[in-house]
């Protein structure tokens, strides 16, 4: 499975690791919270989790 992309707003995407949703599996569209990890502005990136479920 690749990477989810994650739309955090218009023109900016985050991206969750696979590893991250074991054996879950997601259709375009679904929602998922999740939480920030780390951003690398040198490389534009930001790094994305799954929030933890209440």
């Amino acid at each position: 499975m690749p990477p989810l992309t994650y739309r955090l707003t218009p023109g900016v995407e985050g991206l969750v690791h696979e590893t991250e949703f074991a054996d879950r599996t997601f259709e375009t569209g679904d929602g998922v919270r999740v939480t920030l990890l780390a951003v690398d502005l040198e490389r534009r990136r930001i790094s994305l989790s799954p929030a933890p479920e209440a």
